[in-house]
């Protein structure tokens, strides 16, 4: 369980020093955010449904910050929310509750299409291949405050948050692959899917902090 001592963001500058605090649950969600903010590090929109801010960048490592808001607004809501990464990760659930989903290529499983994704300027950008695979649901686990929990390279699944309550993650990653990630749709979905990942305001910021 996360201990009641508190460390301060402000006295952390690398992923090391983080993930000692981290393992020792010493960070509050509240204060690392505002920290953030006084960097001036930006927060972003992301298509999956969070708030993503990048704390620190060394190398193939980065620290990012996902902040999943109750309301769904931010969400791209296309059926397209299962996803693969080209990175290692080990993620500390800090406030509210995260729900993920694994899941398998499998010949018996439900065909779905296959896009693919890259970024330009300010957008996610998904574009459909001609191939299709067959998925088929793995285990679904939950992960409330005071939990952590990783994933390899290239397994899919689906992550959201409860939706009772804000949550706030760290996540450090360690990038293993210059390919793009892959994104699973339906296969009607569209040709193509872009998704502007806008600059949050401060004053979105703060109102998220009050329901933490």
């Amino acid at each position: 369980m996360p201990h009641q001592t508190h460390t301060s963001l402000a006295n952390i500058y690398n992923i090391a020093d983080l993930q000692i605090a981290l393992d020792a649950w010493t960070l509050n969600p509240a204060n690392i955010i505002e920290t953030s903010i006084n960097r001036e590090l930006e927060f972003r929109a992301h298509p999956l449904g969070f708030i993503s801010c990048v704390i620190f960048t060394e190398g193939n490592r980065k620290a990012r910050l996902h902040i999943w808001p109750a309301s769904k607004d931010i969400r791209q809501d296309e059926g397209i929310t299962i996803h693969n990464h080209v990175f290692n990760f080990t993620s500390w659930v800090l406030a509210g509750e995260i729900v993920n989903r694994d899941v398998f290529i499998d010949r018996d499983g439900a065909p779905r299409s296959v896009y693919k994704a890259s970024y330009s300027s300010e957008n996610s950008i998904l574009v459909k291949n001609d191939e299709t695979l067959n998925i088929m649901n793995g285990e679904t686990c939950r992960y409330s405050t005071g939990m952590r929990y990783s994933m390899c390279a290239g397994q899919l699944h689906e992550t959201r948050s409860s939706g009772t309550s804000v949550a706030v993650t760290v996540l450090i990653t360690h990038d293993l692959s210059a390919d793009r990630p892959l994104v699973i749709g339906p296969l009607w979905g569209a040709e193509k899917h872009e998704y502007h990942r806008r600059l949050l305001s401060r004053h979105e910021l703060s109102k998220v902090i009050k329901d933490i």
